[in-house]
């Protein structure tokens, strides 16, 4: 076989895609083109392209929608945990507050999470854009975990430097343990919502041409 074979005859096998489409356009016959080997060949070179575009595609979707249920589901363990330890914490005498207060000491690298969470609810927003539902329900669990951002920075943090991560007691420190309680509690409902909205995405996602 002559070197450079293989790429022309790709390349022809493609450029027959194109042009025995344009003829079908065009209403020509095509039965005498249809019935030669390189037009059997060719034709079954085209259908195999697409079928590993279309398994590409499924795979690459699989994965994203894999990380983006399972970050979104670990970030609202320490949410959830926050939120269940409110009822027993919220009443406590100051000595008492501040010493619970010290269990969450290295719980910072959690909040990583949140980040994580937010990066591949959008990327799966970008790679499910082609269907409108599993987009919307994507866009809409990326902009949850932006709005808890909002929300520690407008809340919880504010409460953590005004204590020096409760290590220091100011006058209104009970101000601070409800906005630092309760902001907690409502990044927990966000969270919970974008997990859902999450999961929708993936459920609703269809591969082209299933039912």
């Amino acid at each position: 076989m002559a070197p450079g074979f293989i790429g022309a005859e790709t390349e022809r096998r493609l450029l027959w895609c194109q042009s025995n489409s344009e003829i079908r356009q065009r209403g020509l016959s095509t039965a005498a083109i249809d019935a030669t080997p390189l037009t059997v060949f060719a034709r079954n070179f085209c259908l195999q392209s697409k079928f590993a575009q279309k398994e590409a595609l499924a795979m690459t979707v699989g994965a994203v929608q894999f990380l983006a249920i399972t970050i979104s589901a670990l970030a609202l363990v320490p949410s959830g945990a926050h939120f269940a330890a409110l009822p027993n914490k919220i009443a406590l005498p100051q000595s008492e507050y501040f010493t619970v207060q010290t269990i969450y000491y290295g719980w910072a690298i959690l909040g990583l999470l949140w980040p994580a969470a937010l990066i591949m609810n959008a990327l799966l927003a970008v790679v499910v854009r082609s269907q409108k539902c599993p987009f919307w329900l994507a866009v809409a669990a990326a902009l949850c975990f932006a709005l808890m951002f909002a929300i520690f920075f407008l809340w919880t943090l504010p409460a953590n430097q005004a204590t020096n991560d409760w290590t220091t007691a100011p006058e209104n420190w009970e101000t601070f343990r409800r906005q630092w309680e309760y902001s907690h509690a409502a990044n927990t409902i966000i969270v919970f919502v974008a997990l859902c909205f999450t999961t929708l995405s993936a459920l609703s996602w269809r591969e082209t041409g299933s039912p």
